[in-house]
């Protein structure tokens, strides 16, 4: 897999997928792959936080929104629906988190980085990759995000 980006100094580099297998880690797209394609794993006790923190009663919260991994005693995952984590949003074309700030360890312990299939195929929804090159302004909203994007991958590619 090809990826062609152009850097913050507006000059194209070829990142082939063997390159990009270094961990390093990015800031994230928000493209919600992850989100689709991974059901974290959660712990009895970040169950009821969330509930509690969302104002439901335990039992109501279960029967909503998720379901005990058979193999693992007191853990859960969440159910998968459409378009996957039942706390994913979208505002335009950017995914949010609806419970951000009671999100399972799974989700905060999630680091972007170029070596994570989800996150390559991000970046080419939302990089725009069907036209060939990703700019920065596609990828980030702030000028901030897109230099430690290229912080993190200088260096990591051929020109």
């Amino acid at each position: 897999m090809r990826i062609r980006l152009q850097t913050c100094d507006g000059h194209q580099r070829e990142y082939y997928k063997g390159q990009i297998g270094e961990f390093r880690p990015i800031p994230c797209f928000r493209c919600g792959v992850c989100c689709i394609r991974r059901q974290p794993e959660l712990k009895g006790q970040e169950v009821a936080a969330i509930a509690q923190g969302l104002g439901m009663e335990l039992t109501p919260f279960n029967k909503a929104f998720i379901e005990e991994d058979p193999t693992h005693p007191d853990t859960y995952v969440f159910f998968n629906r459409e378009p996957g984590c039942p706390f994913l949003a979208f505002q335009g074309d950017l995914a949010t988190c609806t419970i951000y700030e009671l999100r399972p360890s799974a989700c905060r312990n999630w680091v972007p980085s170029l070596s994570r299939p989800e996150c390559r195929e991000g970046l080419a929804w939302r990089g725009g990759l069907a036209e060939d090159v990703a700019t920065l302004s596609r990828l980030f909203a702030t000028a901030e995000q897109a230099e430690l994007f290229c912080r993190s991958i200088r260096d990591g590619g051929h020109a």
